[in-house]
């Protein structure tokens, strides 16, 4: 009985599930383990990585995009509260 594996799709299932439990971080490499692992068959573990990694590199994504407006919301206010200062030495 030779049973055929697929190492790939199930490497890229492994480190996507990982990814998901290390809050994405590792889920954009388990993802593309596991689009290459759905050419070869069984496609089993492989498709089940390719969803959770696409899962965890959006969430990957998401988290990124709100630090960057958290870090750049003082910047921003700091501007306005500039250009009201400015704006109310300009008036007569």
């Amino acid at each position: 009985m030779d049973k055929q594996t697929n190492g790939l799709g199930l490497a890229g299932f492994i480190v996507s599930l990982f990814g998901l439990l290390t809050c994405g971080t590792l889920s954009p490499i388990g993802f593309l383990l596991s689009v290459i692992g759905v050419f070869k068959s069984p496609r089993g573990f492989a498709i089940a990585g390719s969803i959770l990694g696409a899962l965890g590199s959006v969430w990957l994504a998401v988290a990124g995009l709100a630090m960057l407006g958290a870090l750049a919301a003082p910047a921003i206010e700091q501007t306005r509260d500039t250009i009201q200062r400015e704006a109310q030495k300009a008036e007569p």
